[in-house]
């Protein structure tokens, strides 16, 4: 089991992520093996579910958004309609959530927390980095350590070979119980002067005390290759596109975003379920 809490990139955009379609990150080859049946069968789900989702001008925080308000035409006096309408969304929501959760090997947080985000991530972007050292540490002092509020990181790298050993190399110090101790270690300032390669990787292993010769081991038997590139693509079909995203509950936010951005969603999710 991961232990509780206990970018060398810079190619940064004015909308606080790193855009997919802005990189030339290198092919991948997904190799779908019969272990991987229930990730494509998650991706039809969570396409049709999906369907559009992330295209609807619902993205808090990101610039260059509308609110759905202002394009969706009002229902005139039609509020059972307008009430059925969100009670769907709810629903999709909820569905998506349970069937990405069930892909997620790393928790910060209770396992019963009311609100669960999904942190879509690449170890080499730099904005992921600011939001993990800022925005998640406040999230973490005020909510996680409640219980209110559990974080799951999803693996995104698409800067290059190197986000992929990082993300790799995470995954390795999860077999030791130290996903979060090497996630939070490869965002601190102490890599961003070095780098990302896999003498790197295997050198903040011995810093944060491993076995450094499993995980050696693991790191050059390529052991969670396939599991990154399926996260990859997985959230590739599901329409995330840069670095970092969220999902709170469900509800999508865009960039690293400052806290009170991510205080108002969290806040509007406990008060559905005080209701």
């Amino acid at each position: 089991m991961d232990r509780e809490p206990d970018t060398t990139h810079n190619n940064k955009t004015e909308k606080g992520d790193v855009s997919l379609s802005k990189q030339e990150a290198p092919a991948l080859t997904i190799m779908f093996q019969s272990w991987m049946t229930p990730i494509i069968a998650v991706v039809m789900l969570v396409v049709g579910l999906l369907g559009g989702y992330f295209g609807r001008p619902l993205l808090r925080g990101g610039s260059g958004t509308t609110p759905v308000s202002e394009v969706a035409p009002e229902l005139e006096g039609d509020s059972n309609a307008d009430l059925a309408q969100e009670v769907d969304r709810e629903a999709q929501k909820a569905e998506l959530m349970n069937s990405l959760v069930k892909e997620i090997n790393h928790f910060r947080g209770e396992s019963d927390a009311p609100v669960t985000i999904i942190e879509f991530s690449d170890f080499r972007c730099p904005y992921c980095g600011d939001w993990s050292t800022e925005t998640g540490t406040e999230i973490n002092d005020e909510y996680i350590e409640d219980g209110l509020v559990r974080i799951g990181f999803w693996h995104f790298p698409f800067l290059g070979n190197q986000s992929v050993l990082a993300a790799e190399a995470s995954e390795c110090a999860g077999d030791q119980g130290a996903f979060w101790e090497y996630h939070d270690y490869l965002f601190s300032p102490e890599t961003e002067s070095q780098g990302y390669s896999k003498e790197d990787l295997k050198q903040y292993a011995v810093t944060l005390n491993l076995d450094a010769d499993v995980f050696n081991e693991c790191l050059e038997s390529g052991k969670f290759s396939q599991f990154v590139q399926g996260q990859r693509s997985i959230a590739q079909q599901i329409g995330v596109s840069s670095t970092p995203t969220f999902l709170i509950n469900g509800e999508p936010i865009i960039g690293a975003q400052k806290y009170p951005v991510f205080q108002e969603v969290i806040e509007e999710e406990l008060a559905k379920l005080s209701e």
